[in-house]
């Protein structure tokens, strides 16, 4: 991965924890059951651990880590930083609340989980600062720049460079077929960076081409969680099956993702109304099924792929205050799409390659 996103990662969880006082809420905890050991039976401390867990709770809850893409969050992952996640540490708190037997287990295991956020919190502040010493600088997005980025598994293009440039050219004819049916069509796709080191890139797109991938990776995300659960419980619970029962589960899959997509095109024109040329997409149809079936294959096969926004610019509306209706109206609609877009990239999970991808919809040899 390049330097300048790992910077903004490792700054914005920084940022967090210190703008919502996760460790300092974490210290009240045990501070309150510490009380409650050397003074057992003060119902007062029982209220004062009920309060102090409940405060981070919230703070967690309100963290902008849970806004980070999801490339993001499979860098931490990779990185082995999701201790830090705030879901991790709520789980980790109820975790130690409800296995505890008595107080000095919880205080333990307490004591534990800030020792080990303490150590990573640590670690993030001195690459921090080593990053600013030698000059390299976040890559933080524009006030409302969007961006699209992709993370590959080594393993789908064999390790190799070639593979990562084959890749990068089929994504590329296929992106195209869905700027085709926006009301921009043809847009140049520039690259914002790209790294050969985690096979990933990010390329610069507008609002319109990035309302409807968040859209459309959206919807292939619901489709995947489907189809895998149900395909893989049926592989661990009947694994002795006959291989051609087994090869009949997978093409149930394949027929369910083609289906669903079919049926996520026709939803576009109405999901993505500011975005899609209706008449287009009537006339792109299949190429923008055969679109989706790639993505929805690299998807199955542990791509990582979202839209990513820059935060949008609240003092646009306010800059000009002999602005007419019309204009405000503009831009408020452009910061609702833009939020709905950043929305849709947060509740997106991170993708895990699994040892046997499932879909085979498209044939890759032909660019």
């Amino acid at each position: 991965m390049h330097a300048e996103r790992l910077f903004s990662i490792i700054k914005e969880i920084s940022r967090s924890y210190e703008e919502e006082s996760i460790v300092p809420l974490l210290d009240k905890i045990i501070s309150a059951v510490n009380s409650r050991i050397s003074q057992p039976g003060e119902r007062q401390f029982d209220e004062q651990i009920s309060a102090a867990i409940q405060a981070l709770f919230r703070a967690l809850d309100h963290s902008t880590i849970h806004n980070f893409s999801v490339t993001w969050r499979k860098i931490i992952q990779e990185l082995n930083l999701n201790d830090l996640l705030p879901d991790t540490v709520r789980s980790n708190v109820e975790n130690a609340f409800s296995t505890r037997l008595v107080d000095s287990d919880f205080l333990k295991s307490l004591e534990k989980i800030k020792k080990q956020i303490a150590k990573k919190l640590s670690g993030i502040d001195q690459l921090k600062d080593g990053f600013q010493s030698v000059g390299i600088h976040d890559d933080e997005l524009e006030p409302e720049e969007i961006e699209f980025d992709v993370m590959m598994p080594r393993e789908s293009i064999n390790d190799q460079l070639g593979g990562f440039g084959k890749e990068l050219a089929l994504l590329n004819k296929e992106l195209m077929v869905i700027s085709n049916i926006t009301k921009n069509p043809n847009q140049h796709l520039r690259i914002n960076s790209i790294s050969t080191n985690d096979f990933s890139l990010a390329i610069n797109i507008d609002i319109n081409l990035g309302e409807v991938l968040a859209a459309i990776l959206f919807g292939l995300t619901i489709m995947k969680n489907h189809y895998r659960s149900k395909v893989d419980v049926v592989r661990d619970k009947l694994s002795d099956l006959p291989t051609d029962l087994l090869n009949g589960i997978n093409a149930w899959a394949n027929q369910y993702v083609k289906a669903e997509i079919s049926n996520l095109i026709d939803k576009l024109p109405t999901q993505c109304a500011e975005s899609v040329d209706r008449e287009k997409l009537n006339n792109l149809r299949g190429q923008v099924q055969a679109a989706l079936e790639y993505l929805a294959e690299n998807q199955d096969k542990g791509f990582n792929m979202d839209v990513r926004v820059g935060e949008p610019d609240d003092d646009e509306a306010d800059a000009d205050p002999d602005a007419d209706e019309v204009t405000v109206a503009r831009i408020e609609l452009a910061r609702n799409r833009l939020r709905a877009i950043a929305e849709k990239s947060a509740e997106m999970k991170v993708i895990e390659r699994q040892s046997t991808p499932i879909l085979s919809l498209t044939s890759r040899e032909t660019l």
